[in-house]
């Protein structure tokens, strides 16, 4: 693709502003492969003003990838949990132990070992090989494509295959090759600072001057991108079981949504009103439990990628302490004080932060 773009001036601009206007991160501060790493895996689909408190408590308590390579699944997603997409926790420290154990606890220094680590692709390893290694590699994230479609007023769907190829190939040709790491983190600031999605601020970019949308006064056209999918509404009802001063979770199963993660067990229904003597039945049906219904809290939602789901918290008083292990991997009754110390999803985050008992 023909660019009439002076490379040395945009080059220059664009570094200059990221000079004076670079966040200031916990993972550049004394900037290390691992804190790179650590911090690429979590800010995978994640604004960076959710991952900065879990990248603190991270850091705190693996802050060599030793530890974390040593550490126990189950600690990893206790501390991962609220922060989503739980497999990349799981990669996290599948990946940690594979370089500790196969690349003598340094990052490989090649895209194809890199690829080799469970939970990287090819963004992934171009990131993490460029800012932390200075590798001449174009990292191509969801805001440089932002950026990209409106120097270039490219009128593809951002999400295809024909646009992802144009992009990938304007971003190599744009790189920095001297300075490839600050380049890479300087064309993605902008895209997360200045560039927004919504109501950029046009006036404070750099390179406003090579922009073709700014130029035709169209950048709320760009980048174009087709509508995503409806996302399918569910409705949950979340059991609160009290006995004897212990509340019962359970762990899902070891694949699929939520994996392993723990839980309060749950029914999934067909509407948000269910009267209490359907709920009892629906109870005893799955878990096999007969008792009481103590309270039916107030409905929280909670978004996933192609679900809107609606929680309904329900404290439950069961007649005897036993439940059948029904559509669970594995369940244990803990005192109240003890749930922290469990890899408790973000959903069900919510509803304990809602209970009283």
């Amino acid at each position: 693709m023909n660019l009439s773009i002076n490379l040395p001036d945009f080059r220059s601009n664009l570094l200059d502003w990221f000079d004076k206007n670079a966040r200031k991160l916990p993972w550049r501060d004394n900037p290390h492969w691992y804190k790179t790493f650590l911090s690429e895996f979590m800010l995978q689909q994640t604004q960076v003003e959710q991952v900065i408190p879990y990248f603190h408590k991270f850091y705190t308590e693996y802050p060599d990838i030793y530890g974390l390579a040593d550490a126990d699944e189950h600690d990893v997603l206790t501390l991962w949990a609220g922060l989503g997409y739980y497999s990349r926790a799981r990669n996290l420290r599948k990946a940690a132990k594979k370089i500790v154990d196969e690349f003598s606890g340094e990052f490989p220094q090649n895209v194809k070992d890199a690829l080799s680590l469970n939970g990287i692709g090819i963004y992934t390893a171009h990131a993490i090989l460029s800012i932390a290694f200075n590798k001449p590699f174009a990292v191509v994230d969801g805001n440089v494509k932002r950026v990209l479609s409106r120097l270039l007023t490219l009128d593809d769907d951002i999400t295809s295959a024909q646009s992802i190829k144009k992009i990938s190939a304007v971003s190599e040709s744009l790189l920095d090759k001297n300075q490839p790491s600050k380049y890479n983190e300087a064309l993605m600031e902008l895209g997360a600072t200045v560039c927004f999605k919504r109501n950029p601020r046009c006036t404070a970019c750099p390179v406003r001057l090579y922009c073709k949308a700014f130029a035709k006064n169209e950048v709320h056209k760009y980048p174009v991108k087709s509508a995503p999918k409806k996302k399918r509404d569910v409705f949950y009802f979340a059991l609160v079981i009290v006995h004897g001063g212990k509340i019962l979770i359970t762990k899902r199963a070891p694949s699929g949504l939520l994996a392993s993660m723990w839980e309060f067990p749950s029914l999934e229904a067909q509407k948000e009103d269910i009267n209490k003597d359907e709920l009892l039945q629906l109870i005893r049906k799955k878990f096999g439990v007969s008792g009481k219904i103590r309270k039916i809290y107030q409905p929280l939602k909670h978004q996933y990628t192609h679900l809107n789901a609606l929680y309904t918290p329900i404290t439950f008083s069961p007649e005897k302490p036993v439940i059948e292990k029904n559509g669970f991997d594995d369940f244990k009754w803990i005192k109240p004080e003890e749930l922290a110390s469990y890899p408790i999803h973000g959903a069900h985050k919510k509803i304990i932060g809602k209970l009283e008992i």
